[in-house]
């Protein structure tokens, strides 16, 4: 989508926030917060990537691919559009206002706050490492001014670009940082300000000579808690007089993770603001899933009313510099947010009418299923109790018989006349048989109906996924699908694997009748039983709706 700062006669002030562009996310793989090769490579290299092997500690991408990849191009557009060069210190480019860049980074030092976050999500961030370190091949972009003795990295001012660095110990960027001296002593009434919430006073609030203040003091080497007590005077004069007349003020946020970061930041962002224009790029955060980024992203659009602007050239225009690609296509991927803004109600209404329809057949089948045995039931009570009752009457007339001649011998032996053998068979043992057999069946219909709920709920997850969802333009998507549905085929056949393993058991119980092969046409289990199922139950299991066969 296009974004593009109108033109005005006010002041307009250009304010980009980079949250955690540290190798840690981006290129550590033993990291437990790392991205992951694909996400990490969407925004490092581009459309180009090519996923490297498994193996290895670091994502395996040189500086220079990075430097010419998405993240690196937007980053030294911002930079060099607001450089003055040469000894007439004319700018190379015709770049609005003056862009100030806030990098937001992940940074722990020892003590009780990092320890419970460490045992949350693992080491990262560490003070001293590798891995809390901006970006390999972005470091002079991120921090052009260096880097301090205790690695921090030292604001700067050059030009028309303002660059300044927030260390945030916690998942909120806005929450001061914890020292550990007052840890775990109890909540405090409220939160003391943050350099974040300083700096974003001044330049949101703040007059053109406040901001020239702050500057001057960033130009100095200065932190930035040199500027507390001038965003204390921005906030008590703001209090008074309110906002300066014709101020235009762009914020856009780029950064990882979109779910998570990003998605907080945001939100701090509109507590304590009055934002109109807002935006975070589709093209330049990443989670570590395409369905967690679009969840981010979906949600900072629908409620927060977040614009989303997709690509480099929207960007850096929106920050009012000029476009830098002249092909974009070729670098940024073309399935941005735009593309699957409808994936949530497309997933709803797949599930939601594959729910209804599970619900309808789970209703019919429970019902028929419910009437079917409760015949059974009471079809075999009343065999069973007239067969006792026929027992009972002849052994009563036959002991009648024996003890009185005068007794005809009629009675018994019509009650008895079918002989004992043909009662005992035709009132209890086929009765049990077929008792045995519908537990049989029973057993085999759970069997089915489970491995069938396992089945579909595979194939929920694999056919609603953002990629499987979304429109099919191009051959690398199609084969992406084809390759989706590959996988869920053969998670298909494992479970059936398994369920075959079921049927071999409950044959190995010999519930029912034994399997009579000549009848049948069909060898038992252990001779070959196709579908490892016995030969009875086969037959008689009940079907059910899309599972041609268990397992």
């Amino acid at each position: 989508m296009s974004a593009a700062a109108p033109q005005n006669h006010g002041e307009i002030r250009y304010i980009l926030l980079t949250q955690c562009l540290q190798n840690d996310f981006f290129l550590n793989r033993e990291c437990r917060l790392y991205l992951g090769d694909h996400a990490a490579l969407s925004v490092l290299i581009g459309r180009n990537a090519k996923l490297p092997a498994r193996g290895g500690g670091r994502l395996p991408v040189s500086d220079t691919a990075v430097e010419q990849g998405p993240l690196g191009v937007f980053l030294r557009a911002i930079h060099d559009q607001r450089r003055r060069t040469g000894l007439g210190m004319r700018r190379p480019t015709g770049a609005k206002g003056t862009l100030h860049v806030i990098n937001i980074r992940d940074w722990h030092e020892p003590g009780p706050a990092y320890d419970r976050e460490r045992r949350t999500y693992g080491s990262h961030c560490e003070q001293g490492t590798w891995g809390a370190e901006y970006v390999q091949g972005l470091g002079e972009l991120l921090a052009p001014a260096g880097l301090a003795a205790d690695g921090k990295a030292i604001s700067s001012v050059k030009g028309s670009l303002r660059v300044c660095h927030v260390h945030a110990d916690s998942v909120f960027d806005f929450r001061p940082r914890t020292d550990g001296s007052d840890y775990g002593q109890g909540p405090a009434a409220k939160l003391s300000k943050t350099q974040l919430e300083d700096i974003l006073d001044v330049l949101v609030q703040g007059r053109t000579e406040d901001v020239q203040a702050a500057d001057d003091a960033l130009a100095r080497g200065e932190s930035l808690d040199a500027i507390s007590d001038l965003a204390q005077d921005v906030e008590e004069r703001f209090r008074e007089s309110g906002v300066q007349e014709g101020l235009q003020v762009y914020v856009a946020v780029i950064g990882v993770y979109s779910d998570i970061k990003v998605l907080t930041l945001l939100g701090g962002l509109l507590a304590r603001y009055d934002l109109p224009n807002l935006a975070v790029s589709d093209s330049l955060t990443a989670s570590a899933t395409l369905e967690r980024h679009i969840t981010g992203l979906d949600f900072a659009a629908k409620v927060m009313q977040v614009e989303v602007v997709h690509g480099v050239n929207d960007l850096v225009r929106y920050l009012g510099g000029t476009p830098p690609l002249e092909k974009e296509d070729a670098l940024i991927p073309g399935d941005g947010f735009a593309q699957f803004q409808t994936f949530f109600k497309d997933k709803q209404s797949v599930l939601a009418y594959e729910s209804e329809k599970l619900q309808d057949y789970l209703v019919l089948t429970e019902r028929k299923a419910l009437s079917t045995y409760g015949w059974i039931k009471w079809s075999n009570i009343f065999l069973i109790a007239w067969g006792s009752a026929f027992l009972v009457a002849t052994l009563v007339f036959a002991v009648w018989a024996a003890v009185d001649p005068d007794v005809s011998w009629a009675i018994p032996a019509i009650t008895g006349g079918v002989g004992l053998l043909q009662l005992v068979s035709a009132f209890y043992t086929q009765p049990m048989k077929d008792l045995q057999k519908n537990l049989m069946n029973l057993t085999t219909y759970r069997l089915v109906l489970e491995s069938h709920s396992l089945k579909m709920a595979l194939a929920r997850f694999h056919l609603t996924t953002p990629r499987t969802l979304r429109e099919v333009r191009t051959s690398g998507q199609a084969g992406e699908a084809k390759f989706q549905v590959e996988v869920l085929e053969r998670e298909i056949d494992a479970v059936e694997k398994v369920g075959s393993a079921d049927y071999e058991a409950l044959e190995r119980l010999h519930l029912g009748e034994e399997p009579d092969a000549s009848r049948n046409g069909k060898k038992s289990a252990a001779d070959g039983t196709p579908n490892g199922r016995p030969a009875e139950a086969e037959a008689e299991a009940p079907t059910v709706a899309g599972a041609d066969k268990p397992g």
